[in-house]
């Protein structure tokens, strides 16, 4: 299992609940209510929306009455300019991540340690789920809380940017698969197609809006990646026909998606299921109501396939055998092994990382991968551990 730092946990508790009780004090200052502001409660919520701000009201219930829930929410807030709103999806964040870290305390045992259900068939697209807790969101500054014991480092590996390099390889396009082996980033190839002028601006000054801008050009790719319909697609990336321009600079694109639909069809007719399947060999079903997520499904199976060759490849290398070390969690596309410190530790961690760069080059190809080491506070200094 995970170690968990108990008492940087406490203090992160401790921290989040106190920025909470801020945020809450602040709306309801700003409502100008005594009573204790719930930001879950439906007419809490309606009362700040459209009471309070005057906001229209722009989304509805099947019932036909105001709507509250998170992508209406989401909606608001992108859409208009509020101190209440920010504080109020703040405060709504805040308390998710509370959630997460409060069920680690209460998972934990005597000594900090927890130990998840893993389910290996957990997901539809084929990648490992976790319960009791949920190591699936131990992510960000989340994992800080966690560390290994005194005596070993974790080594905290990812694929690196796995999903993209599957869709660029699976189309098969010449420009997309040369700019991963000259390092060149695809985002920043479509944000050259679709904004050259400010492509050039973000390249010498990269601005709050210009950075914005890059961030909904990759929203705007996975959208594609995903399966997203054409007018979905541009509504992302700022214009119509945006994605027009896409699938002109390179060709293969929009092919690619519309092959994977028909496959869909195809397996429909000789296999009686309506499925696309992976780099590996793995049928997944596909609503039939919805074959646009045939995309989607392709490329987050496969990547889930790739990672599990990964953990198999890590947990038969030799060196990890040998050094007693521990798979001790799976988060989306990255592992993270557990190995006691010993002579020749720099040794084990390359071994590892290229038991994960080459464990599917026999059905894809090479899956680069980066990491980084973490080591309990009593061993920093230890001459073993390499920096």
């Amino acid at each position: 299992g995970m170690r968990l730092n108990l008492r940087s946990t406490q203090e992160h508790i401790d921290n989040l609940e106190h920025k909470m009780l801020l945020i809450r004090k602040f709306i309801e200052k700003e409502l100008g209510i005594r009573h204790k502001f719930n930001w879950n409660k439906r007419d809490h919520l309606v009362s700040l929306l459209h009471n309070h701000l005057k906001l229209p009201s722009l989304y509805s219930t099947p019932k036909g009455g105001p709507a509250t829930d998170k992508k209406a929410l989401a909606e608001y807030h992108q859409m208009y300019n509020s101190k209440l709103l920010n504080a109020l999806m703040k405060g709504r964040k805040l308390e998710t991540e509370l959630r997460y870290v409060s069920s680690y305390k209460l998972w934990a045992d005597d000594e900090g340690y927890i130990h998840s259900n893993t389910n290996v068939t957990g997901t539809r697209e084929t990648r490992q789920s976790s319960t009791n807790p949920n190591q699936q969101n131990i992510t960000g500054k989340l994992k800080e809380l966690f560390q290994p014991p005194p005596g070993s480092v974790w080594v905290d590996i990812d694929f690196v940017n796995i999903e993209l390099r599957l869709w660029a390889f699976s189309i098969g396009n010449p420009e997309l698969i040369d700019a991963f082996s000259r390092g060149i980033s695809v985002h920043e190839m479509i944000m050259e197609t679709l904004y050259p002028r400010e492509y050039k601006q973000y390249k010498s000054n990269p601005n709050e809006m210009l950075k914005k801008l890059y961030r909904s050009i990759k929203a705007g790719n996975f959208a594609i990646i995903y399966g997203a319909t054409e007018k979905k697609a541009d509504e992302t990336y700022g214009y119509k026909g945006a994605t027009a321009k896409i699938y002109a600079r390179f060709p293969g694109v929009a092919e690619f998606t519309q092959s994977l639909i028909k496959q869909c069809e195809e397996n429909r007719v000789y296999l009686q299921r309506h499925a696309v399947m992976t780099l590996g060999g793995y049928l997944l079903d596909v609503p039939v109501d919805e074959p646009f997520k045939a995309c989607n499904y392709y490329i987050q199976g496969s990547a889930g396939i790739v990672t599990t060759r990964a953990m198999i490849a890590v947990t038969n290398n030799e060196r990890f055998i040998d050094s007693e070390s521990k798979l001790v969690a799976q988060v989306h596309d990255s592992l993270k092994p557990q190995i006691p410190i010993h002579k020749g530790l720099e040794k084990t961690i390359q071994s590892i990382l290229y038991s994960m760069e080459t464990c599917a080059t026999d059905i894809f190809g090479p899956t680069p991968v980066s990491y980084e080491l973490i080591t309990h506070p009593d061993d920093r200094g230890n001459k073993e551990i390499p920096f």
